[in-house]
């Protein structure tokens, strides 16, 4: 279930924002409704507000609350995820809740904890790991499954790995040498790791009983958990160990010690975790004072969310087979152009062949594929999508060219920006089953009463991995990727034992050996951290390897992972303080600077015939006389690549390292600092690469201009311009193909007997006039006239750009005025035509008014105003179906790798044209919408009365009361009512509603 709530910006606008229930959420509806009072889907006592930069300003409005339309609220809580929330003049976003329901706050925290955080209160302990990270757990969006099982709790267990690692030099303090920023090597050295850290075993009992509570249609393989009480999080994997123990070891019972010390029968359970995925276990005595405290008067209320788990991820049935790269794995490569553009193949493929009218790909690339245990029912989400289900010759129409040609140039921007397709999709990642399991055969501890693991002969042999179903060399890639050597070659083995305890699992899961894997992967965890596994040749054979003149190896190690985080005195004031210290994402600045740092590592050679040597053109004696890297051998460009990494990776690693500092501060309350930048400063000078302008086109809060970003002779900068060069002005030329609206204007007439009268055709025929009129002769073409032939003459770089922002600022202006100019003739066209006649009678009155000379009927016309009478017709011509895709290796459609045939399926009905149209004015202000709750269900009426938060029918029968307050006088208006949802489309059933209140 979905609520709205309101987002309280800087400047105190509202915005209605959609929460999906969380155990938060679920612990204030038992709350309430402990005290009789209902929950509605517009929840108006919780808000989410952004808190200002400033600091004291800030922290004013958490210690002492916000005022919103006359209610007091204070503060309640945030996540790790929200304080890296910013934007213009706000970092960090905070839940408040109503004054009156202030009390609550004590309850949440209490069920949460089982009572433990008041305890805690005013003890010294690392306030933003401690308690506001796992606070942050109850606000995760997942479903709740209730459901008994035995668990073990578990020390964790740690194992050694021995490797040549490459560590920053440390000053007297044991910190990191700012002052003489160097590698030191550590031949041979010996590093402890943690096994399954953050992840844990079910047995297939609970497995099922999930997938059941689920109403999963397939076969479940791991979850991603949440568990109240004592702050647990994590993976959960699919695995029958006790199978294991008897036919492997010849067990039938195997005792070990829990985290406190206590004996438990692994035969005698159904889950095994460790204390890494129960994050408050070392608050507890023991596993039965935790139960003990869940049978107290004050938890029965709660006792559903107490018992089972919160399920905020669950495997896929089928997993994607080829998923869309990013420019952080590209930059970190040492790939050729050659090997790049064939890697990009065939995404281009797919590009070109949209360019070139193939409707098959079109409609593919717009999403009509059926989806798996689903019935082919087609749904649509533009009006484009839905013509070409009903209709494939549509696609030759103007405005089948100008939508697509839009959606076309967005995807060639991305693909110039890495967005190219690879074989290969992200897994959730676990370490080796079998040397877990049985290291507790004989369990070992060290001095701080950790497991201790050792790689077992049955598990996983070092640089291997397992993956269900699948085999071959392999390179695994996480996400975010800052440094070349984060990318691991690795082989996936086809393993008996894994084979058969583990192959019917789905193929997003990988596992991984007790080696150093993951550490190298800055890191990685098993609380449901994924990588990308990658299966393509060109890829593997490009991955960098530091390796010295004598064939040794070395990999990066940040010696400060899991440094001593900051420890204060818990209470209101340093928690709120805590949370200020360590809000914002500088993670974005980093990445920027990372790939400003492999943008140099991947600079092309060129031969410079002057001094007889190779090197970047930047370094050229004379630039008229050398030679250009598509002249040198692939060999030389990889030999460049490789020292040029050599020259650079100090600086890669330590940007690695403050990443990883970053990502972990609103945990560890450890910040970056300025004087932790310095030794980037000169290496981080300059714009942006191109390739990044491209990479981020059109994306949400993501936009630069590309006077942000500079040409370099790099790998990936060269790859964006051939791709632009290539595709750019094609894709966006598809708008000014010569177009056909021939078909279209005898779909109109056919089986269209009706008869017409003049006076149709002269009110249609006038709106018609009008609507072309009223847009032909704004004056504001003529501005965008003058600006085109202004570029057309431009030389300067800086003037072209001043030059494009001002068309982009003149061509909003003008969108604006056609949006007015649609709503007025929308409005004019229902009273006019469709409220009086029928839709074939206005459909074979348009194919008339079109051959009537004089006349210009065009397909934006007909698109944006007549379309529903279009739909319908079409409807009744292919008998209410139309055609959708599914896999097939059969096939006779190819799309990225994959066979794909055409079959029949229904189409859902829905009024596309008459959502755009509130959306239109909306966005001009003509109307404001309203979210409405407690339906009374009374009779909906064209007019409405607004009375403070409350909405009548013109019976003045209450309809149901305003979630939030809107800026409208209390009075009698025209209004128009949206409930339909993808879960509901009747009325009475409907628990929430909008109402467009027109003003």
């Amino acid at each position: 279930m979905q609520y709205k709530i309101r987002e309280i910006k800087v400047n105190r606008e509202q915005e209605e924002i959609t929460l999906a229930e969380n155990d938060a959420i679920r612990i204030y509806k038992t709350w309430k409704a402990d005290r009789n009072e209902d929950v509605e889907e517009c929840l108006e006592s919780i808000i989410k507000v952004d808190l200002p930069n400033h600091k004291h300003k800030a922290l004013k409005m958490l210690k002492d609350g916000i005022k919103v339309d006359g209610e007091m609220y204070v503060s309640f809580a945030t996540t790790p995820g929200l304080m890296k929330k910013s934007g213009e003049g706000y970092s960090c976003e905070y839940f408040f809740i109503k004054e009156s329901d202030k009390e609550f706050i004590d309850i949440f925290y209490d069920v949460i904890s089982l009572g433990k955080l008041k305890e805690k209160y005013n003890t010294e302990l690392c306030i933003n790991k401690d308690i506001i990270s796992r606070v942050g757990l109850a606000f995760s969006t997942g479903e709740r499954v209730n459901i008994k099982c035995k668990k073990a709790i578990l020390p964790e267990m740690t194992y050694t790995y021995i490797s040549n690692y490459l560590q920053f030099a440390e000053n007297e303090d044991g910190k990191i040498d700012l002052d003489n920023l160097k590698l030191e090597k550590h031949p041979n050295k010996e590093v402890e790791h943690i096994a399954m850290d953050g992840s844990g075993f079910m047995m297939p009992v609970i497995a099922d009983k999930i997938e059941k509570k689920l109403n999963l249609k397939y076969k479940l393989s791991w979850v991603g958990i949440r568990e109240l009480g004592v702050a647990s999080k994590g993976l959960l994997v699919k695995f029958d160990f006790k199978k294991y123990l008897k036919e492997e070891h010849g067990l039938n019972k195997l005792i070990v010690k829990d985290f406190w010390g206590d004996d438990v029968d692994l035969f005698e359970v159904d889950v095994i975790i460790n204390n890494s995925q129960v994050k408050w276990s070392k608050w507890f005595k023991n596993r039965d004072e935790i139960e003990e405290l869940k049978k107290l008067e004050k938890y029965k209320p709660y006792s559903k969310l107490l018992d089972g788990f919160t399920i905020t991820k669950i495997n896929k049935e089928h997993p994607t087979k080829y998923t869309e790269a990013n420019y952080q794995i590209l930059s970190n490569l040492n790939l050729t152009p050659k090997e790049l553009d064939e890697l990009s193949k065939e995404t281009e493929d797919i590009y070109e062949r949209v360019i070139n009218g193939n409707i098959d790909v079109i409609r593919i690339m717009l999403g009509d594929v059926a989806r798996e245990n689903e019935e082919h029912v087609l749904s649509a989400s533009t009006k484009l999508h839905k013509l070409l289900q009903l209709d494939e010759n549509m696609k030759n129409l103007q405005y089948s060219y100008k939508t697509i040609g839009n959606i076309v140039n967005k995807k060639v921007n991305n693909l110039a920006g890495g967005g190219l397709y690879l074989k290969g999709n992200y897994k959730v990642v676990i370490k080796d089953a079998f040397s877990y399991i049985d290291s507790l055969i004989e369990q070992k501890y060290n001095d701080k009463g950790q497991l201790i693991g050792t790689i077992c002969q049955r598990g996983l042999k070092d640089n291997t991995n397992y993956v269900p179903g699948e085999s071959g060399k392999r390179v695994l890639a996480r996400s975010p990727l800052n440094s070349a050597t984060e990318l691991i070659k690795t082989e996936l083995v086809n393993h008996e034992l894994y084979n058969k305890y583990f192959d019917q699992l789905s193929s997003d899961i990988c596992f991984y050996p007790f080696n150093d894997f993951m550490m190298r992967q800055s890191g990685e965890d098993e609380d449901t951290d994924i990588s990308f596994v990658i299966d393509e040749e060109i890829i593997y054979n490009s991955v960098i390897e530091d390796i010295d003149k004598d064939g040794n190896r070395w990999y990066f190690r940040n010696q400060f992972d899991g440094a001593k985080p900051d420890i204060r005195l818990f209470n209101d004031d340093n928690m709120y303080k805590a949370i200020l210290r360590t809000r914002g994402n500088l993670i974005g600045k980093l990445s920027n600077y990372g790939a400003k740092i492999s943008n140099k590592i991947q600079e092309l050679p060129c031969y410079d015939n002057v001094k007889k040597c190779y090197c970047d053109y930047r370094e050229l004696e004379d630039k008229q006389n050398f030679i250009n890297h598509e002249k040198i051998d692939d060999e030389i460009i990889k030999n460049h690549i490789y020292n040029k990494f050599q020259n650079y990776k100090l600086y890669s690693y330590y940007t690695l390292y403050l990443q990883m500092v970053a990502i972990d501060s609103p945990k560890t309350c450890v910040m970056v600092g300025k004087h932790d930048l310095e030794p980037l400063r000169n290496i981080s000078l300059g714009k942006k690469p191109q390739y990044i302008y491209y990479a981020k086109y059109k994306k949400e809060d993501k936009l630069i201009t590309f006077n942000d970003v500079s040409w370099t002779n790099s790998l990936l900068n060269n790859y964006s311009s051939r791709i632009i060069s290539l595709y750019g002005y094609k894709a966006r030329s598809i708008n000014e193909k010569e177009y056909n609206n021939i078909h279209l204007f005898k779909v109109l007439t056919k089986k269209n007997d009706a008869e017409i009268k003049d006076e149709l055709l002269q009110e249609l025929s006038n709106l018609n006039n009008e609507y072309n009129h009223r847009r032909e002769s704004l004056d504001i073409h003529k501005d965008i006239s003058e600006i085109k032939v202004l570029l057309s003459r431009v030389t300067s770089k800086s003037i072209e750009e001043a030059l494009k922002a001002k068309l982009n600022e003149l061509n909003d202006i003008k969108n604006t005025e056609y949006t007015k100019i649609d709503i007025d003739i929308s409005d004019k066209y229902k009273i006019l035509i469709k409220d009086k006649y029928d839709y074939l009678e206005i459909l074979k009155a348009l194919s008339i008014i079109k051959t009537t000379k004089g006349n210009r009927i065009s397909t934006r016309f007909i698109m944006e105003f007549c379309f529903e009478e279009l739909i319908k017709h079409l409807l009744k011509l292919n008998n209410g179906l139309g055609t959708i895709y599914t896999q097939d290796e059969n096939g006779g459609i190819r799309y990225l790798y994959e066979n794909y045939k055409k079959v029949d399926a229904e189409i859902s009905e829905v009024d596309l044209t008459e959502k755009e149209g509130y959306k239109k004015k909306e966005k001009l202000g003509q109307l404001i919408k309203c979210r409405v709750g407690k339906l009374s269900h009374k009779d909906l009426t064209d007019q409405a009365i607004l009375e403070n938060k409350k909405i009548y029918n013109s019976k003045r029968e209450l309809l149901g009361e305003l979630f939030k307050k809107v800026d409208v006088e209390n009075g009698v208006y025209d209004v128009k009512y949206d409930y339909i949802t993808d879960k509901c489309n009747e009325y009475k059933l409907a628990k929430s509603m909008s109402v467009y209140v027109e003003l």
